[in-house]
């Protein structure tokens, strides 16, 4: 996403108005970021949101997110005619306003791998951990002498049970 808007800055910047070619190539890539972040961002957000909160305080913090959210979509909405448009009051900035887009979009991606890619493997862990202690305690309940507490393996964690309810996944 963040390099579909780095060349729509670019294109936008070396390119002229007249140039037939190049609004093409701007409004395709417009249309790429449009599909990349329909398919990614605009829905992953609230899938994170609603999971990351325990379940005691998840409506406060719930709404505190889509309150927050709809504050900053507000903003750039409001500002974006005051950065793009020429004139005096007007930062005149046209297509290069993708650069500050494309920033942010990079900066999400650094987000994403540092803090939203361990979370979801914490929460998968958790949940998958929570499956098999479930498991083992029902084999007991039913006489099962032995009942194995299977070892889940991810990319970059492994997840093991401690003995009860709880997990513990270790970064590889």
């Amino acid at each position: 996403m963040g390099i579909a808007q780095l060349i729509v800055a670019i294109t936008g910047t070396a390119i002229s108005s007249d140039n037939e070619a190049g609004q093409k190539v701007l409004v395709a890539f417009v249309m790429i970021f449009i599909a990349f972040f329909a398919t990614t961002w605009a829905t992953l957000a609230w899938v994170l949101t609603s999971e990351i909160y325990p379940y005691q305080i998840r409506a406060k913090g719930m709404s505190l997110s889509t309150a927050t959210q709809w504050l900053f979509n507000f903003a750039i909405g409001y500002a974006t005619p005051y950065l793009v448009d020429p004139g005096a009051g007007n930062a005149n900035l046209g297509s290069k306003v993708f650069f500050i887009w494309g920033g942010c979009c990079m900066l999400a991606t650094v987000f994403a791998f540092f803090v939203s890619f361990r979370l979801a493997v914490k929460l998968l862990c958790a949940f998958t951990m929570l499956i098999a202690v479930r498991s083992r305690d029902q084999a007991a309940l039913i006489g099962a002498s032995r009942h194995p507490v299977p070892q889940f393996n991810y990319p970059r964690f492994r997840c093991f049970p401690q003995g009860d309810s709880r997990t513990r996944c270790a970064a590889r």
